[in-house]
């Protein structure tokens, strides 16, 4: 076989050709520059007992050892697994690439969301998106969105999610890789399986993608064929799923995917129960709770827990303790989990204590800085830069963010002003930040230009002080005034950015519209615009701005608060209504 060219081995991978790339892997047939590549798709066939010889003689790469992470946590070796997120988390935080802390946050939220750890996989997909938007390779991004569809399926959003996984599978097609576009459509027939509005619709869809799967996808096979069971189940055919469950068996059982097994015995125990067959179905249910774990099965678990408790309480067999495993379930699914909490479960052990987001902080005067500030503040990381902050015990005040607007970050806050800083108040914010206590006299004089005189001047500082302090909030109460000075208690690094660009806010409104299933009107989409850029909508200001009625205002706000695309703030007259910060 003539060994194939560096550029070819990645083209593979990309398509989904991984049997190609074991080929490669068996015959020897590769260099040093292709390796990785070939130990990618090595990893995308769960072949990693015949990658550890090779990989024991050799200084893993970030990309190396992503990959080697997925196929650990996949198969379930853990133990490998946070070895090599460790190892991982080191190399990534001390070269500070985007590439390098996409692929930490990435397998960090890949074993977090196997571990049913849904919201903080949830967060960590999130910070591992935002890297892959500054990567070029398109690969990266397929695999944050999928997980974000993932993700916010399993927290109950499931618009949300199917949303996210369909973007995954386009972008998938639009790579040529078919081997993903398959592996997303199986997840999505799956998922619109379980919560089916129109279930002879996914029946039909469900077995046309079927027929297009390849004979080894038995993976793919037997999930779909335990779907289309269910959906069989739900329209009331019974002895056409008992049919597709025998078939299922085979395909399911011969793969050893434990999980799969567990819920053929699920699904087969709900055909039981469905047809009067209650005894026959708690045995099943049995069987189906030896083959799960409460460690990467939860929601399945809970599945079965909830049809045993519904069997026994019709049979009059009521367990003790069922209530409280379920009780216990249902609260480590839903009750997001602190650091604390991932700490005292071992968490702590690979995860490094320094962030990647350190650096910007040391950086800000580069350009990386402001490319990575100004998208940390475009999606609404409000609480990543308040962390950041706090652990470098430094305030700052970030300008040009927004036109006549600053952004204050301390340690205990994060603290937009959308309009109002004129320069004026800027300049005078400057000059009290710069020394400990600043007389009338240099205000005066670096302001206005004047020599300083109390019966003219007095009055002028005392009303800028005041419109300084209303322009700053809380934070303004340290501005302390004595009878000849002022001083400003916290001092703050100033970091002057570019504005954000109004079509980069124009296109996160259209996409959050999408996403959320609404439709908003050309009022609705302006005023998304002015509130992105800084404005604060009071109902007659709405109705003042776009010339409706009171009510109509009220209408449009109403609706977008109800999408959670703005909040409000203030009760009765003083409503205003501004925006999310997440």
């Amino acid at each position: 076989m003539k060994s194939i060219k560096l550029k070819n081995y990645e083209g593979l991978f990309k398509k989904g050709e991984y049997e190609l790339l074991k080929k490669s892997f068996d015959k020897n047939d590769y260099s040093e520059d292709e390796f990785p590549w070939v130990l990618a798709g090595m990893c995308f066939l769960g072949r990693l007992d015949d990658l550890k010889i090779i990989i024991k003689k050799r200084k893993l790469s970030c990309f190396e050892c992503f990959f080697l992470i997925i196929a650990a946590t996949r198969i379930g070796d853990y133990q490998s697994a946070k070895k090599w997120i460790q190892q991982l988390g080191a190399m990534s935080f001390q070269s500070k690439r985007d590439s390098d802390l996409f692929f930490y946050y990435q397998a960090l939220a890949f074993y977090s969301h196997i571990h049913c750890r849904y919201r903080i996989s949830l967060a960590l997909t999130k910070r591992s998106h935002q890297y892959s938007l500054f990567l070029s390779n398109s690969l990266w991004k397929v695999l944050a969105i999928d997980l974000l569809g993932h993700n916010y399926i399993h927290m109950g959003n499931i618009h949300q999610g199917l949303f996210y996984l369909n973007e995954g599978r386009t972008l998938s097609s639009e790579m040529g890789n078919k081997s993903w576009v398959s592996a997303a459509t199986v997840s999505i027939l799956s998922y619109k399986a379980q919560f089916s509005e129109n279930p002879e619709d996914d029946k039909s869809k469900i077995k046309k993608h079927l027929k297009k799967i390849k004979n080894n996808d038995n993976y793919s096979e037997g999930l779909l064929l335990l779907s289309l069971a269910h959906l069989e189940m739900l329209t009331g055919q019974m002895e056409e799923c008992r049919l597709i469950l025998n078939k299922a068996q085979t395909i399911i059982f011969g793969n050893q995917v434990l999980r799969h097994m567990g819920l053929w015995h699920f699904e087969k125990a709900y055909y039981h129960y469905l047809t009067g067959e209650a005894e026959i179905a708690l045995s099943e249910l049995q069987r189906a709770l030896g083959l799960t774990t409460t460690r990467t099965d939860k929601k399945l678990r809970l599945k079965i827990l909830g049809l045993k408790q519904q069997i026994g309480n019709r049979l009059g067999k009521k367990e003790i303790f069922l209530d409280q495993e379920i009780l216990d379930l249902s609260k480590s699914l839903g009750d997001p989990r602190s650091h604390n909490q991932l700490a005292r479960r071992g968490i702590h052990q690979f995860v490094p204590s320094e962030d990647p987001l350190e650096s910007l902080f040391n950086e800000f005067s580069s350009e990386n800085w402001q490319k990575s500030i100004t998208g940390i503040i475009h999606f609404g990381l409000w609480g990543l830069l308040r962390e950041k902050v706090a652990s470098k015990q430094r305030n700052y005040l970030v300008t040009g963010l927004w036109k006549s607007g600053a952004l204050f970050i301390t340690q205990h806050n994060v603290y937009p002003v959308f309009k109002g800083v004129s320069d004026l108040l800027l300049k005078a914010f400057l000059i009290l930040n710069a020394k400990n206590k600043v007389s009338k006299e240099e205000l005066v004089e670096s302001l206005w230009g004047y020599q300083y005189d109390p019966s003219r001047h007095d009055t002028l500082i005392f009303s800028l002080i005041h419109r300084l302090k209303v322009l700053m909030g809380t934070l303004g109460l340290d501005i302390k005034g004595e009878a000849h000075h002022y001083n400003l208690r916290t001092k703050y690094d100033i970091l002057e950015l570019s504005p954000l660009k109004d079509e980069l806010i124009q296109s996160e409104i259209l996409h959050s519209s999408l996403l959320n299933g609404q439709s908003f009107n050309i009022r609705q989409q302006q005023a998304l615009l002015m509130i992105k850029k800084g404005r604060f909508f009071k109902v007659s200001d709405y109705a003042q701005e776009f010339k409706v009625t009171t009510m109509t205002a009220l209408r449009d706000l109403k609706e977008l608060l109800d999408q959670h695309q703005i909040v409000k703030y203030g009760r009765a007259r003083s409503t205003t209504y501004g925006e999310v910060i997440k």
